[in-house]
């Protein structure tokens, strides 16, 4: 009987040896950073990054899709991004950190703003023609 005994406390003994250690808690990896340039409706726009030119985007009324951004050696982080129009009216700077995921800058008629790339569906489908 002691032996069962022993044999039964040698085996409890194992299983909590034997039990993984728990591991710190670490959340989910954020999605890799990119920036989009949606111009659903809007006049022809530059964008520059740093302050460098890197696009013409016109209206998506047009047919055109807009262009995406990604950090590279070319192209480091941060970001200071700028939108301006014709003449040089600006519609908005933005600084970009990648540490937020994904990002749009949503062109709507003559106003822009900057979000997160999920929630940018834009409202209600573009009418009409393309602004000039």
């Amino acid at each position: 009987m002691r032996r069962l005994g022993l044999a039964a406390l040698a085996l409890i003994a194992a299983a909590c040896v034997a039990q993984p250690t728990a591991s710190p808690t670490v959340g989910p990896t954020p999605p890799p950073f990119f920036l989009d340039i949606a111009n659903l409706d809007g006049p022809p726009v530059d964008v520059t990054i740093n302050g460098h030119a890197v696009a013409h985007v016109v209206c998506q009324l047009a047919g055109a899709g807009g262009p995406q951004f990604t950090p590279g050696p070319a192209l480091p982080l941060p970001w200071t991004v700028a939108v301006v129009r014709a003449g040089g009216t600006s519609m908005g700077q933005w600084n970009e950190t990648g540490s937020n995921g994904p990002r749009t800058i949503l062109i709507r008629g003559y106003q822009a703003g900057e979000m997160a790339s999920e929630d940018a569906s834009g409202g209600p489908v573009p009418q009409g023609t393309c602004p000039p």
